[in-house]
């Protein structure tokens, strides 16, 4: 290890506002991601947070979301997990 940093706590996303029953959808019930409840105070501005391991999946909403043309992310997943899901549906 080079630095002070040890880990990756979270991970934030941008979703135009009104996402929440999609991204629920997708992360929670496609992925089986769990979802956690955010603080009171952050809870009032919309979108969710999920768990991934220890980490967190952060869905951020903006007003004024705009796609991003070079942004991704990665998550691991049990094969058989991914291709039971992914066939059912």
């Amino acid at each position: 290890m080079s630095g002070p940093i040890v880990a990756l706590d979270h991970v934030q996303v941008a979703a135009p506002a009104g996402c929440e029953e999609a991204a629920r959808g997708f992360y929670g019930d496609l992925l089986g991601l769990e979802e956690i409840a955010k603080p009171p105070g952050l809870a009032v501005r919309g979108g969710l947070w999920f768990r991934v391991g220890v980490q967190a999946l952060h869905v951020g909403v903006a007003e004024s979301f705009a796609p991003a043309t070079n942004s991704f992310g990665a998550l691991i997943a049990w094969i058989t997990f991914a291709v039971r899901s992914y066939g059912g549906r």
